[in-house]
């Protein structure tokens, strides 16, 4: 975009037909007027809405009530928009996706599942990928309580999503589930 603007304000002001040398005056005015349109360029590109997301993810709701002290799975759903793939684990040179919960008292989470990956070929070298919807779970053991009442389980997904030609910044996308025990 920058490039852009540059090149039409730079165009515009050294194409005018010459028919007498430029007074200092006119140079002068013209500097701030360049200052200006880049100015409102720069502006412009900051104010605007942040792309979207390259993948959607949302934890899956769990409606039937936990039992304390028993391993239950929580999901979490990770869809790529179109073209966009997600680096499956494990990785060398990538960031693949993750799933962190945060420490849940007198409770457990145990090791993510992750999905099989399909083999994608990406400037001759083969890395593992996911470029469909995927699931991840977790088992979490929940501390015991009252029948009826509620615990907050809180978590992170971190992916790194690509295009065929370029990786984006690594997300963090905070995810939660409320459960209620049996």
């Amino acid at each position: 975009m920058w490039g852009d603007v540059v090149f039409c304000v730079f165009r515009a002001f050294c194409s005018a037909p010459v028919v007498k040398r430029r007074s200092f005056v006119h140079n002068t005015t013209m500097i701030p007027a360049l200052l200006l349109v880049l100015l409102q360029a720069a502006t412009a590109g900051a104010l605007r809405s942040p792309q979207a997301p390259l993948a959607r993810v949302e934890a899956v709701r769990r409606s039937a009530p936990v039992k304390p002290g028993t391993p239950v799975p929580l999901k979490v759903t990770v869809t790529p928009r179109e073209g966009i793939h997600i680096y499956a684990p494990p990785q060398e040179r990538y960031i693949p996706v993750s799933l962190t919960i945060e420490p849940i008292p007198d409770g457990h989470a145990g090791s993510v599942r992750f999905p099989p990956a399909v083999v994608r070929m990406f400037a001759g070298e083969r890395v593992r990928v996911y470029d469909k919807a995927f699931s991840l779970a977790v088992p979490v053991t929940v501390p015991p309580g009252r029948p009826g009442a509620a615990v907050r389980v809180l978590g992170t997904v971190r992916y790194q999503a690509c295009d065929d030609l370029m990786c984006y910044r690594p997300v963090n996308v905070p995810v939660r589930w409320d459960l209620r025990l049996q």
